[in-house]
């Protein structure tokens, strides 16, 4: 709509008028496109999180302490649970007890303190065990065991299967949302069309009342193309007036103004 409406406008000698809005939608695109990067960057560095963890794993049937990358964590991997850092995985706390800042998931800045799983509890829901249990992106602000010995999780979620990457995720792809806003706008728009079809229509029978349908070949015949050109560019902007180009492109940089506060 807007290339056909700017192609009309320059046709018609609206030069000044076609340019203002090339530049406007322009605008917008660059905006759009500026915003997305933003928050694509955004969502970027909350989700790239590597840390190094101690790990113990079987080797040769005896366990083993190893230094790893969090990034090569797997389910089922027994680690010590880092203090004053932000955890990597979602994890089962075995032993001890943590004091855990949950803010980034929940929202609320009172922290929380997690217990470890009782040992006569023979099976582990994630979601009836939630005070046992240590969720990615949150933070270790305190872990104590009574022996002195290392605070150890269970690594069961790692990644975007975890409640952290589960949120990440859910904003990389949203679900539809049918804002009243738009589904009104949409309205707007599609009555302002029918009301440019019919003016369009009415002009039309207008012009053929005077004869100019029938006797277009002899106008142009007799070396009157300009006056057929400009009543069929006047007739097609009765579209571009009615249906304004520029409404979609100052709703979205009213919208992006309006988030930006």
């Amino acid at each position: 709509m807007k290339v056909y409406s700017i192609i009309i406008w320059a046709l018609d000698d609206y030069v000044l008028y076609a340019i203002i809005i090339v530049v406007f939608s322009a605008a917008s695109i660059a905006l759009t496109l500026y915003e997305t990067i933003q928050t694509r960057n955004k969502l970027r560095d909350m989700s790239y999180y590597e840390i190094p963890v101690n790990v113990y794993r079987i080797v040769d049937g005896e366990a083993q302490k190893f230094t790893i990358n969090s990034s090569e964590l797997v389910p089922g991997d027994l680690i010590e649970i880092p203090e004053a850092v932000l955890m990597p995985c979602d994890a089962i706390l075995l032993n001890g007890s943590c004091i855990m800042n949950e803010s980034m998931l929940t929202g609320e800045s009172i922290p929380v303190i997690k217990n470890s799983l009782p040992y006569g509890k023979t099976f582990y829901n994630s979601q009836e065990d939630k005070q046992y249990t240590l969720y990615a992106g949150t933070k270790c602000i305190q872990s104590r065991y009574f022996n002195g010995n290392a605070v150890l999780g269970l690594v069961t979620l790692t990644g975007f299967a975890t409640v952290k990457g589960e949120l990440i995720r859910t904003m990389l792809f949203p679900k539809p949302t049918d804002f009243k806003f738009y589904s009104d706008s949409f309205r707007f728009i599609s009555i302002l069309a029918v009301i440019a079809v019919a003016g369009n229509f009415y002009y039309m029978l207008f012009i053929k009342s005077l004869g100019f349908i029938y006797d277009l070949p002899s106008w142009i015949n007799s070396g009157q193309e300009d006056i057929a050109f400009m009543i069929i560019i006047k007739a097609s902007e009765i579209i571009t007036v009615t249906v304004p180009p520029a409404l979609p492109t100052c709703m979205q940089i009213g919208i992006s103004v309006a988030l930006s506060r």
